[in-house]
């Protein structure tokens, strides 16, 4: 490098962890959102789609170092009920946070004196450091990897995938009774910029309204 310093990199190679490629034929295209690029520091920005059921990708190329990023998926309007998927950059864990994803107060939880699973289901996760100007004459500039993330929500369940190589599932428990709780939001408890971001809401069935079942 330029500036005599020793850079050492490696190349690093992972088995693929991505969505079955088929699920894009459930996308419904009549409910479909994109928000090219949007800006949140330290709050939670709303969109425009709602829903138990939907598909979401978003990229996330800057957001601040030590800081959490992601989103808030099944979020009451008052936000009191929500599970909440971040990048926790300072633990380096993807999180499905579900301390509120269920109220305790819900009548089918109080009636039955169950309580909801609240604890969080977390992974391990890196991002790498990529460096550019790799000859002596160059100088060495490391630019951390964009956030890809791929998210699947459909009613109780939740799976992410991140980067092409990192999964992770839970399932919640939201109140239907006492609220929709359909609400999606983009979160970050520093500066950081979401890029294109799409939601694709009420998805097609998996199977046909009518089929034929085989009998033996």
């Amino acid at each position: 490098c330029a500036d005599g310093s020793a850079k050492q990199s490696k190349t690093i190679k992972t088995l693929s962890v991505k969505p079955l490629s088929d699920l894009k034929l459930l996308r419904n295209e009549n409910a479909h959102e994109q928000v090219a690029s949007v800006s949140v520091k330290g709050s939670s920005q709303v969109l425009n789609s709602t829903g138990a059921s939907f598909e979401l990708i978003a990229e996330v190329p800057e957001f601040e170092r030590g800081s959490k990023v992601g989103f808030e998926v099944r979020r009451s309007s008052a936000g009191d009920e929500v599970t909440t998927i971040v990048y926790d950059d300072a633990e380096k864990k993807i999180i499905i946070d579900r301390s509120n994803s269920s109220s305790a107060t819900c009548a089918v939880f109080a009636d039955n004196d169950i309580k909801p699973a609240s604890d969080s289901v977390w992974g391990y996760f890196y991002l790498y450091d990529i460096f550019t100007g790799a000859s002596k004459s160059d100088v060495c500039e490391a630019k951390r990897e964009k956030l890809s993330f791929h998210v699947f929500v459909d009613v109780s369940s939740v799976e992410v995938f991140v980067n092409d190589r990192f999964s992770l599932s839970a399932r919640i428990y939201p109140c239907a009774s006492q609220t929709k709780s359909d609400g999606i939001a983009l979160t970050a408890s520093g500066a950081a910029t979401f890029e294109n971001v799409q939601v694709w809401m009420e998805p097609k069935h998996a199977w046909a309204d009518k089929r034929t079942v085989p009998t033996f």
